[in-house]
């Protein structure tokens, strides 16, 4: 359980968290942000002055999830990742050829945007899914598997203990 804030700092908590959301809110928009480091701010902000709106946050649709994946795993997916690099590609990209801003305003732009990426690159990723193996002849189902070790199957298991139970319950049953 986290202390809440109290008094002088429950007050600035309350602003950073509003500062660290305004601020993912911009990041959402201009692709030079990044938007998750601030969205962990607030939640971390969030957390110490209204574990209520804290609950409201981890739940929203768009930016729970990421939340959740940070406080359960300490990482970001690589969905978000792809998302966020495919934003930046694509609106700074965008900016950049198509816009009618001035060279060194362009400059800023790239900069900007080459260290919002940065920052996500460095995220620690995680991996929801189990490994897919590369191999083509094996199973990922310890069901279907031709490894007797692996096999869920007790007539086939390799462990003494489970093939047993399996030849003493086949036999009440017959």
């Amino acid at each position: 359980m986290v202390e809440p804030a109290r008094g002088l700092r429950r007050i600035a908590y309350w602003i950073l968290a509003a500062f660290f959301f305004a601020l993912a809110m911009i990041g959402v928009l201009l692709p030079g942000i990044p938007t998750t480091p601030f969205l962990l701010l607030m939640a971390y902000f969030l957390l110490r002055v209204s574990p209520e709106m804290h609950a409201k946050a981890m739940a929203w649709p768009v930016v729970g999830g990421p939340l959740r994946h940070w406080r359960d795993h300490r990482g970001v997916t690589r969905g978000v990742k792809r998302l966020a690099f495919a934003m930046v590609t694509l609106l700074v990209g965008f900016t950049l050829i198509f816009g009618t801003l001035p060279s060194v305003v362009k400059l800023l732009i790239a900069i900007a945007a080459v260290y919002g990426i940065s920052v996500v690159w460095r995220l620690p990723t995680v991996d929801l899914e189990p490994a897919r193996s590369a191999d083509p002849t094996s199973c990922s189902d310890p069901a279907r598997s031709s490894d007797p070790a692996r096999s869920s199957d007790p007539a086939r298991s390799s462990d003494p203990e489970q093939k047993r139970h399996h030849e003493v319950r086949s036999s009440q049953s017959h």
